[in-house]
């Protein structure tokens, strides 16, 4: 990650077709600031196998649950719209930014 905290950056040592694959669904990346507030843990980038078992269990909760529904807090796009409403079913309200 660089020194912006925003942009990734990776390299293969070989051809990789499928690295998008990489970046969508349940392996994501998903914005830092986000988990941190909602878990309390100060810096998750400094989260490893090793961190205390409280935080790994706050990590973990919130990466199973913390993204279902609609919350406008973790709701994360980089698109130009953001969800302003959401009723599971029914109907999805996106303004434009």
């Amino acid at each position: 990650m660089l020194a912006d905290g925003k942009t990734i950056t990776t390299t293969y040592d070989k051809p990789f077709a499928d690295y998008t694959g990489l970046f969508a669904g349940s392996t994501a990346i998903l914005p830092a600031h986000v988990v941190e507030a909602k878990t309390g843990v100060a810096d998750i980038t400094k989260i490893t196998e090793t961190s205390p078992e409280a935080d790994l269990k706050k990590v973990g909760d919130f990466w199973n649950t913390g993204w279902e529904g609609f919350d406008p807090a973790t709701a994360v796009s980089g698109a130009w719209y953001k969800i302003t409403s959401f009723n599971k079913g029914q109907d999805l309200t996106l303004r434009g930014t």
